[in-house]
């Protein structure tokens, strides 16, 4: 909505929180890619540079407010092998139970 300039009612930004509140349970690892505006993106599709960066900045606003625990991921590929490493730590352990 604030990319076409609108303010959400607050009842609705409420329950979109709710609606992401229920669902966080169900996982068990959560990856937030950090935006790097100087990767190139694959434009066979509609691309907006605006539109990205806010969504970027409302979903780690999001998982920074509510405390949400979760594993950046840059574009270096040090993080992407970290990443995987967290992923398959992760998965080791529960299968160990």
């Amino acid at each position: 909505m604030e990319f076409r300039g609108e303010t959400a009612p607050r009842l609705e930004r409420e329950r979109l929180l709710a609606l992401a509140a229920t669902q966080l349970p169900k996982y068990d690892l959560l990856f937030a890619a950090v935006l790097d505006e100087d990767v190139p993106v694959d434009t066979s599709h509609d691309y907006d540079p605006r539109y990205r960066k806010l969504v970027h900045q409302h979903a780690h606003r999001l998982l920074a407010d509510d405390g949400i625990p979760h594993q950046r991921v840059t574009s270096d590929p040090d993080s992407h092998a970290h990443a995987v490493d967290v992923a398959v730590q992760r998965c080791l352990k529960e299968a160990l139970v």
